[in-house]
């Protein structure tokens, strides 16, 4: 449960931060990118802060953010 709620995060994280984005006025590609970095970049604070935390620095977890937000990006690539 666990890896799917990391990949559901990751990937609704990227598609928010999207449409916030292009709702903004942003460019197709700068509201993309901006929004798949800020998808990773949210999987790999939360790691940090598991690890800050004294809990386990989880690469799986962080493939499974990977995963979520290399789905987004897919749809996201559709749409031009």
């Amino acid at each position: 449960v666990d890896k799917v709620q990391h990949f559901a995060m990751a990937y609704g994280t990227a598609m928010f931060g999207y449409g916030v984005l292009r709702g903004a006025g942003a460019s197709h590609d700068n509201a993309q990118a901006a929004a798949l970095a800020g998808s990773l970049a949210a999987g790999l604070g939360k790691e940090l802060y598991d690890r800050a935390r004294g809990g386990p620095f989880s690469l799986k977890d962080l493939a499974w953010d990977a995963l979520g937000t290399l789905a987004a990006w897919s749809l996201l690539s559709l749409n031009r």
